[in-house]
This record gives structure tokens, sequence and C-alpha cells, in this order.
């Protein structure tokens, strides 16, 4: 697999998750702890901020409320991301009995060397994890 991916089912509705991921403040919250700007809209810049790494740039690709939103991200900090240098962020959320499930999944470390693409992908994979218990214990 040349990404990583989480699935997490939260016990409140898909609107709820989908504000946490789309709200700047809120996603700062749970994710980017130094900061997130950006607008969920296709287009929108994207700056994501954490203090001990840098602050990333990137591009939302699609926001269809409130299932759907995905943002490219350069792999390194402040440089602007292309389809050769970034990796690709989706959130897929749909409506489930007891409230709603998340779909996390990155895709793109391929475009990195060897190594770097598996340190980029272990990186992911803790940052991703640490993200969804924040998330879900934001809704507790």
């Amino acid at each position: 697999m040349s990404g990583v991916e989480r699935i997490v089912d939260l016990a409140v509705p898909v609107e709820r998750v989908w504000q946490t991921l789309t709200d700047p403040a809120e996603f700062a919250r749970v994710y980017a702890h130094g900061g997130a700007e950006f607008a969920a809209a296709p287009g929108s810049a994207v700056r994501l901020n954490w203090p001990e790494h840098g602050t990333y740039l990137g591009v939302v690709e699609h926001a269809e409320h409130p299932h759907r939103f995905c943002y490219r991200l350069a792999t390194e900090p402040e440089t602007n991301p292309t389809p050769a240098n970034s990796t690709l962020v989706e959130f897929i959320l749909s409506p489930t009995p007891a409230g709603c499930r998340l779909i996390v999944r990155e895709t793109g470390f391929e475009i990195l060397d060897p190594v770097a693409e598996d340190d980029a992908r272990r990186r992911a994979d803790e940052a991703w994890t640490a993200c969804l218990r924040l998330l879900a214990e934001t809704f507790v």
C-alpha cells in the first residue's frame, strides 16, 4: 500500500465531525497544533503549522459537504505543493446508526526516495493515529 489509512467510528453526527475537520481552529486542536489556515472550498490555500516541524503548504482539492474533504500537502515545509512533491489527504465521512464513520487516507508517498518514503509513511501513520485519538476525545 502506498498510503496510510485509518478508520474510526464516532458517536456524533456527520455534520459535527465535518465541522471539526473543516474549521481551521478546530482542526488545529486535533492535528496541526501550531495553527491551520484554509477554507473548505476547492482551490483554497492550506497552511498547517507544527512548532516542531514548520509550516506546510497545500491546496484544497475537494470539499463535498458533509461527506468528503481532501487537500494536497507538500512534503517539505514552506514549499508550494505539486503532484510531484506532495501527498493527498482525504477525509471521508458516512453516517452510521450510532453516529459517523470517518476514513482518513493519505496517499502519494511513492514520490519520495525509498528511505524518505518509509520515514514519511511512518510519521503519517503516527500522526493520524494521534489525531484520531484526539478527535475521539473531543466528542466524549
